[in-house]
């Protein structure tokens, strides 16, 4: 339940960054058609998530605005993907947020088993000034 929320809450980011970009006549005028990507398959929540996004995003901008979702690993695997996300050639992506360990070797600590004895001790390090470096 939590991953779905952390999806919803990044597609709501995204239709903030939408909304910043319909604002100008021009981009009103043209049609947008973004590519969203994931290693799961169709029928996995997260999956149906971004369908239910790319569906309320069509309607909401009354068609200008599409998603065109890939599950299943269609554009790749997850390194695709985050490769993808970096050079353009995909707006969005779900993928661990641990995979950026690999070339942002700081977000590594956040996979370290057993870091932390509890979800408040998590949190209580995520708010404090060290997890502030992390987190902002």
């Amino acid at each position: 339940m939590r991953r779905i929320a952390t999806v919803l809450l990044g597609a709501l980011i995204g239709l903030g960054a939408i909304g910043l970009v319909l604002g100008t006549a021009e981009a009103q005028e043209k049609k947008i058609t973004a590519k969203i990507a994931d290693i799961l398959s169709p029928d996995h929540p997260h999956s149906m998530t971004m369908k239910f996004f790319a569906e309320r995003v069509k309607e909401r901008t009354r068609g200008r605005v599409e998603f065109q979702v890939f599950d299943s690993a269609q554009l790749g695997q997850t390194k695709d993907l985050y490769l993808g996300v970096q050079t353009g050639s995909i707006e969005m992506a779900k993928m661990p947020a641990s995979f950026a360990g690999e070339w942002i070797p700081e977000e590594k600590v956040w996979d370290l088993p057993y870091l932390f004895n509890s979800r408040d001790d998590l949190w209580r390090a995520i708010r404090s000034d060290v997890g502030k470096k992390f987190t902002n």
